[in-house]
């Protein structure tokens, strides 16, 4: 078993062909060097509390494609599922969509439901989380209504990074999270705190299994493994995607400063539920006069912002211990298999153009995967900042020395637009 072995394993471009899949994910399996008949045998302990993380963001895909684009498939959680059995570990399969995602919709869509409700009627236990607190129903492009959901039956702990986090330096009274809720934004971050609210089904995880869907990504530029632990945080305001007037937009733009104040003044926490009626016929005239060549939300290559917070996300996963204590030694074990068999080009994460790709990689480190998977999707991992300063950190990448099976591939995937003409590997 080499650690830093990075095994990408190529294999049918279809998620009918299931047998195929399956063989691929037990090829990389083998690849690593693990036991064929038990590969996960050094990996978990039998009892080992063993999360599955992957990649449920929507029910449906925002330009009107297939969603397989949008979100991981269980073909390939599947024989993930079966090498944790073997090994003993109980498994929990969880995630916090996007505030306006369906979950129900999504398990049925992705065949999450049907391949738990088989285990169920073999005897087999698989727990499946919708870790959000709440879902957004949107109407016109606003928050109409929010409503209140179950989270994770474990609860969430409050994890300050303080002078650990990659925010320090960053003023507070520029960020802006998820929602409309500024102020909640700014607590999380200022006077020397940086406050995420992790789920404690993934705190009390031996094993964390993250299983992403490759796609490119309008605000980090691809969203992999890294991106993916976004998925672990119960409050999605704490986590800043852009500052305010900085990195906001790709360009300097009136309209677009209108529109930020306005959401400011309407939208805020105490004028919410009125404002929201002043706003909706704003959004109508905003989309008419705003300039279409300026890029919104951090929607950009510019944006130096969210990779910040992910990686933030991605000390907490692997150093903070079941309290939420960030201790200096590695605290779960973590193992990465990437669902690459369609991919998302084009307006991702929501919005992917589906291509037909046929890979799943996998490995032991979440930045080594991705930094390899991001040259396989075409683009240069040095020129995205949340690859390359990730590659920087110590604590993500110990040892440098690097194995890959495969190292040929070129997908030439389409960044979005926001990114296009700055990414591509010459």
């Amino acid at each position: 078993m080499n650690n830093n072995f990075i095994s990408i394993i190529k294999t049918a471009s279809n998620y009918k062909r299931e047998k195929e899949i399956y063989k691929a994910v037990e090829k990389g399996f083998e690849d690593l060097g693990l036991d064929k008949k038990n590969p996960f045998k050094d990996l978990i302990k039998i009892g080992d509390k063993v999360v599955i993380k992957p990649n449920l963001v929507l029910h449906f895909n925002s330009c009107g494609f297939n969603v397989n684009s949008v979100i991981t498939q269980a073909v390939v959680i599947k024989p993930i599922v079966d090498a944790v059995i073997k090994a003993g570990g109980k498994i929990i399969i969880a995630d916090a969509p996007q505030m306006n995602a369906d979950f129900e919709e999504i398990i049925r869509k992705n065949g999450l439901k049907e391949m738990i409700d088989s285990y169920k009627k073999n005897g087999i236990s698989i727990e499946l989380l919708d870790l959000r607190r709440e879902r957004t129903i949107y109407k016109t492009g606003v928050i109409w209504k929010r409503v209140k959901l179950k989270g994770d039956p474990l609860g969430y702990t409050e994890i300050d990074l303080k002078e650990k986090s990659e925010m320090v330096g960053i003023d507070p009274c520029k960020l802006y999270g998820a929602d409309y809720n500024r102020k909640e934004t700014e607590l999380a971050h200022s006077n020397g705190h940086h406050k995420y609210y992790v789920a404690n089904t993934i705190l009390n995880a031996d094993v964390l299994i993250s299983v992403p869907k490759m796609k490119v990504h309008r605000k980090a530029g691809v969203t992999l493994n890294l991106k993916n632990m976004v998925g672990v945080n119960g409050n999605k305001n704490n986590i800043i995607h852009y500052e305010v007037g900085r990195d906001e937009y790709s360009k300097s733009d009136f309209i677009s400063k209108c529109d930020r104040w306005l959401k400011d003044l309407l939208l805020s926490k105490k004028r919410w539920s009125v404002g929201k009626y002043i706003y909706a016929p704003w959004t109508l005239i905003y989309g008419l006069l705003r300039n279409k060549d300026v890029e919104l939300g951090g929607d950009w290559y510019g944006n130096n912002t969210i990779w910040k917070s992910v990686l933030d996300l991605n000390r907490i996963i692997m150093y903070a211990n079941k309290e939420g204590k960030v201790k200096k030694k590695i605290q779960r074990k973590y193992f990465s298999v990437v669902d690459g068999i369609i991919g998302g080009e084009g307006e991702g994460p929501l919005g992917p153009t589906p291509k037909k790709c046929g890979i799943i990689a996998m490995g032991f480190n979440p930045v080594l995967v991705d930094y390899f998977m991001t040259k396989a999707m075409g683009f240069d991992p040095e020129r995205i900042p949340l690859i390359r300063e990730a590659m920087k950190r110590k604590y993500l990448v110990k040892e440098r020395g690097m194995l890959i099976s495969n190292d040929d591939i070129n997908l030439k995937m389409r960044p979005s637009s926001g990114w296009k003409g700055h990414i591509e590997l010459k």
